[in-house]
């Protein structure tokens, strides 16, 4: 009787150990996948990039603000977690820590608010790409420029789909970091896609990253 129970629970203990196996292997193979992504990207952001960008603007003469940004790169840190989905069973991120600058103090469009110092870019992408001088990078405060931006934290998120990684968002302070999705793959009514020439190819180098 003994030696009945016996191969049974031999059964289910070897299959779950299989699939113990199976999952781990599955985990190591998604946080190897994972990693060439995140070195990639720690790269780019060590060279300090910079990104124009394109905003719905009412005051602009154009209807729109052009500005380039400016990261300086501090740190990176990474992980995957499981999740329940079949279609999705790892989610992937890593959290980029930078200090910013934008080029928009030598730019022609004023805030309408009192007591506002800043101004918010250019009119015209030409402009905006025409005074990528050092000059005029400085850190927009909420009313006036600062010295040096406290550093912060983007989050880039990726799917695990099909054995590769799959870009889905990117935050800033926990929410969808609209300037960058726009440059990446993701246009909003107020961050509307680049089609201006010189500027896809000032940006080139962020499309190239999800390649």
């Amino acid at each position: 009787m003994k030696e009945k129970l016996f191969m049974p629970l031999f059964v289910v203990l070897l299959s779950y150990t299989a699939l113990l196996f199976a999952q781990n292997k599955h985990e190591e193979q998604a946080l190897k996948t994972f990693k060439p992504t995140v070195n990639k990207f720690t790269e780019f952001f060590s060279t300090n990039p910079k990104l124009v960008s394109k905003s719905t603007f009412p005051d602009s003469p154009t209807g729109f603000a052009y500005t380039i940004f400016e990261y300086t790169f501090v740190d990176i840190s990474y992980n995957i977690e499981k999740t329940n989905s079949i279609v999705s069973p790892f989610i992937g991120y890593f959290e980029v820590t930078v200090t910013g600058r934008e080029n928009s103090s030598c730019g022609n469009l004023k805030s309408k608010y009192p007591g506002f110092a800043t101004l918010y870019g250019y009119d015209k992408m030409d402009d905006a790409l025409r005074n990528d001088h050092e000059k005029c990078f400085k850190s927009r405060g909420v009313y006036t420029y600062v010295a040096k931006s406290a550093p912060t934290s983007i989050k880039f998120i990726f799917a695990y789909q099909d054995d590769k990684w799959v870009f889905k968002d990117v935050l800033l302070n926990n929410q969808s970091y609209d300037m960058m999705l726009a440059t990446l793959s993701k246009p909003t009514k107020n961050r509307p896609a680049i089609t201006e020439s010189a500027g896809v190819a000032y940006n080139q180098k962020w499309i190239d990253l999800l390649k």
